[in-house]
């Protein structure tokens, strides 16, 4: 049959004879203006999934899904091989395009899969329609003018970032597809945090990074792009939402994506994979995200093996990732002021031979965080200097804190802090939830008693200890459901140091 004749086919039923002509212009450029154009004229007489299913005439609904899959998979097939990115007239017809597929899209969504509760797995045509949009969606996002569209359509952000979730929490298979999508919303992020940190349940949230970071995953770096996987899921989502980044912290995705670091560099070694370098600078990218997380995160990394990959990492070429592993580097040597980092770091160091490497960024950075852990390692203070301040804070000595505080005597205390609250967290969310006071409920650490103690107090107590603009700061983060605690230990000079910080704490914002 040729192809005059397949498009006259296709015009009369926009459907399976669509499917042969997006296959034939995947091959012959001419034909992608036809199926573009078939495309409109079938979505402009489709019907929209209905709200309701219709049992009393259930064929002509599963022909409306069977027709809407028939549509997107020849677009996805005249896409296939084509630099449509390139062309700007085959641009113009996408754009004018694109709105009716999203709004068609967005219905589709709304009524079968994110306010069902559960998605119909027993409905492959549905399924079949979601992959296609998948699909259609990853190729758009590469085009700029097809995804501002998408940034622009009213609840595209929400629906399609829900999607993508809600995707990975049932183990539909098309999360990949729908992640391209989402990382190229990013400069909306603000949008998409929203998303995540409001509409998804803990239970779901918990679910869905367990699934990432236990799954067996049958594709390699070298066959997708490295945003398509599971390291891309782990760094985007460490980037757009907290709540999913604290979640995967305590499933300890910072040595997780070391050994993943470890897998790229191996076999870049073995020429098993010769580009290694977007997936070396995106892991970097997720560790410095995780390593503000606390020393906790840091410990974790370091018992990974981190350093010594970070030697092997100066070896890739390409300026970023030079840039990650220096500002790596320079994170781990801001928190040697916490008593378990310094011995591993100084175990490690000693292992490598740092001064036979060729000079650069990394290996400088390298000499300077072992000559600060060497220096720290030798000072007497440090052995004790955890229990010291503990009973610095909770005890009052007699010679209590110094007047000034240094950065080092600060840290201590945030750190204690944080793990008190870590460990008490059960209890705390208890407490929250049992409140009852005016306002909304803040927490405060006591040390100035011992044994020390955990109590709610209401917002309006804490007025007074802070600027009102951070004050309002903190009371927006209890209203959503966070930790606030405050805290303060007075001096001998009756000085009073005191906090107050959201938990789990920023610790970008305290260096």
């Amino acid at each position: 049959m040729d192809s005059d004749k397949i498009k006259k086919e296709a015009l009369s039923d926009s459907s399976k004879f669509l499917l042969k002509l997006g296959e034939m212009a995947a091959e012959n450029p001419s034909l992608f203006q036809p199926v573009v154009e078939i495309v409109r004229v079938g979505l402009s007489i489709l019907e929209k999934p209905c709200e309701s299913y219709n049992s009393a005439d259930p064929a002509r609904h599963h022909k409306m899904f069977e027709t809407a899959a028939n549509l997107f998979t020849g677009l996805n097939s005249a896409l296939s091989s084509r630099s449509f990115r390139s062309i700007p007239e085959d641009i113009a017809s996408l754009q004018s395009l694109a709105g009716a597929i999203y709004e068609w899209a967005l219905v589709f969504y709304e009524n079968h899969f994110i306010n069902t509760g559960e998605v119909m797995k027993d409905k492959h045509i549905l399924l079949e329609v979601c992959l296609q949009l998948a699909k259609l969606f990853q190729s758009f996002s590469l085009v700029q003018e097809l995804a501002d569209i998408m940034a622009t359509t009213p609840g595209f952000i929400t629906r399609i970032t829900m999607l993508w979730i809600h995707s990975i929490w049932n183990g539909l298979g098309i999360h990949i597809y729908y992640q391209p999508t989402v990382i190229s919303l990013s400069s909306h992020r603000h949008r998409i945090q929203q998303c995540l940190d409001c509409n998804i349940p803990d239970d779901i949230i918990k679910t869905c990074c367990s699934i990432i970071l236990t799954q067996k995953w049958t594709f390699s770096s070298s066959e997708l792009y490295p945003m398509d996987g599971p390291i891309g899921f782990v760094v985007s989502i460490a980037g757009f939402s907290d709540k999913f980044r604290h979640a995967l912290v305590a499933k300890h995705a910072a040595s997780w994506l070391c050994r993943q670091l470890s897998i790229v560099i191996s076999k870049k070694k073995d020429n098993i994979d010769r580009d290694p370098l977007r997936s070396v600078e995106l892991i970097l990218t997720g560790l410095s995200r995780f390593g503000l997380e606390g020393p906790h995160c840091i410990v974790d990394m370091i018992d990974s093996d981190i350093i010594s990959l970070l030697l092997d990492c100066a070896l890739i070429p390409g300026p970023r990732c030079k840039k990650e592993s220096v500002r790596l580097l320079e994170l781990i040597a801001k928190f040697l002021l916490y008593r378990p980092i310094i011995p591993r770091v100084v175990r490690c160091l000693r292992g490598l031979d740092i001064e036979s490497q060729a000079p650069d960024l990394v290996r400088d950075a390298l000499v300077a965080l072992k000559e600060v852990a060497l220096l720290r390692e030798k000072k007497i203070d440090w052995k004790n200097g955890h229990k010291l301040f503990c009973k610095m804070i909770s005890r009052r000595l007699l010679d209590g804190f110094p007047p000034l505080l240094n950065e080092r005597d600060r840290h201590f205390i945030y750190y204690i802090v944080e793990q008190d609250v870590r460990d008490n967290e059960e209890m705390i969310e208890m407490l929250k939830a049992e409140y009852k006071g005016p306002g909304v409920p803040f927490v405060e650490i006591d040390y100035d008693v011992v044994p020390r103690t955990i109590v709610i107090k209401t917002s309006e107590e804490f007025r007074d200890r802070e600027l009102p603009e951070d004050h309002i700061e903190h009371v927006n983060d209890a209203q959503s459901g966070k930790i606030v605690v405050g805290f303060q230990a007075y001096h001998t000079t009756e000085e009073l140091f005191h906090a107050i910080v959201t938990y789990p704490f920023n610790w970008l914002t305290i260096f």
